[in-house]
């Protein structure tokens, strides 16, 4: 329980503003809480703290933003800023996210699926024990744990680059430090770190980017990548025979200012693809209508061509839309179209605080297959519906 003489300030990193909002207005309920400032990402939050002059005791934080990320944040809040204690709170579920959270400086990791009752337990954890590991993150630990104890299936043979790598790897820096730290593309970095005596793959990349003072950014990443296949690679409606390919690609970024009403992303990707070529284009908007209504359309296209082969060309669009009725009552809606795989889905999503601390949480999801040959033009693949309610007693 956070001390009854000081209110515990608790900043909130996370890019969804209206998950965003709800979780400020839950945590506020908690007695020896407070809320100090939200922000959309890991810059916002930098920039929140030099401006408000403001020290959070605890910071929330989403693992997956745009511009900087929930990894990017906590080595520069562990570095800056050590005696911030900090909880991840994020849809990242695997054990590879987990653990290089933990190693860069978090004091704890929930899913987005906890409930009120677990994330007020472990905001008392973090200010009272320094820590907090639920029985799912505990699991996760001990898996990735037992995976890098499994026996070698050969003896493997560093080199300088790569025993460098790996004395770097031993501290709490990031990837993207290292790669500073050895003059070499955060990218290059998984060369080392896949080392397995032979090259089976090797990205190396470099990065131009350029942020305006509204935060709005340009990005532009040139890559050159080597795969050895071993065994064929099933892809864009054939097969990649084995042997060794390197080609080249090119991605150009824009993402708006996020401060806006409507705000988005724009990316292309082309270039070469193993004996191919590959064109991606992705757009995503966000629509706010008043202070509560959040549209968030996504469209994808991928073209693939190879050689004797027609081109492969997939697209998917999906929306999600968001509705906080009040601070207690909150739904989001989404729905997904891939006209390659000829599937759709659904998800709809309910979550009712009735009282501090105790909530009542609904998921309903449905899938289709479509454009069924000389059948229905869709037929339901799926349907499932999970009820969740938590109860919290308090003395």
């Amino acid at each position: 329980m956070a001390k009854a003489n000081k209110k515990i300030q608790v900043a909130i990193a996370d890019d969804h503003s209206l998950l965003r909002s709800a979780l400020a207005n839950l945590i506020n309920t908690f007695e020896g809480y407070t809320i100090v400032f939200e922000a959309d990402n890991g810059n916002d939050l930098r920039n929140r703290m030099q401006q408000l002059h403001v020290i959070p005791d605890i910071v929330l934080l989403d693992v997956n933003m745009p511009g900087m990320d929930g990894f990017e944040t906590t080595l520069w809040l562990h570095k800056n800023y050590p005696q911030i204690k900090i909880l991840a709170l994020s849809m990242l579920s695997d054990e590879k996210s987990i653990i290089k959270m933990f190693r860069l400086g978090a004091k704890g990791y929930l899913l987005k699926n906890t409930d009120p009752a677990e994330l007020r337990q472990a905001l008392d954890s973090i200010v009272n024990k320094d820590v907090y590991l639920s029985e799912y993150v505990s699991g996760k630990l001990v898996s990735g744990l037992h995976q890098d104890s499994a026996p070698a299936a050969k003896e493997v043979v560093l080199n300088e680059k790569e025993r460098e790598f790996l004395r770097w790897a031993c501290s709490e820096l990031s990837y993207k430090d290292i790669a500073e730290k050895m003059f070499i593309s955060p990218r290059t970095v998984d060369d080392y770190r896949n080392h397995a005596g032979d090259l089976v793959s090797r990205t190396a990349a470099g990065e131009w980017s350029m942020q305006r003072q509204d935060t709005s950014t340009v990005k532009v990443t040139v890559a050159r990548d080597i795969d050895a296949l071993s065994q064929p690679f099933s892809v864009a409606g054939g097969q990649i025979p084995v042997g060794r390919y390197e080609w080249t690609s090119g991605t150009a970024t824009y993402t708006s200012n996020q401060s806006r009403r409507v705000y988005g992303s724009a990316a292309i990707e082309a270039g070469d693809y193993c004996d191919g070529a590959r064109q991606t284009a992705r757009l995503s908007v966000n629509f706010l209508v008043g202070r509560t209504l959040l549209f968030e359309p996504n469209y994808t296209r991928n073209r693939v061509t190879r050689p004797d082969r027609a081109p492969f060309v997939s697209n998917v669009l999906n929306v999600r839309v968001s509705q906080s009725f009040s601070p207690e009552l909150f739904v989001k809606a989404f729905a997904q179209y891939n006209d390659e795989r000829k599937t759709a889905s659904f998800q709809f999503l309910f979550w009712y605080i009735y009282r501090p601390g105790s909530d009542l949480y609904v998921v309903y999801n449905q899938g289709w297959d479509t454009d069924i040959p000389n059948g229905p033009a869709s037929r339901v693949r799926g349907r499932s519906l999970a009820v969740k309610t938590t109860w919290w007693w308090a003395r």
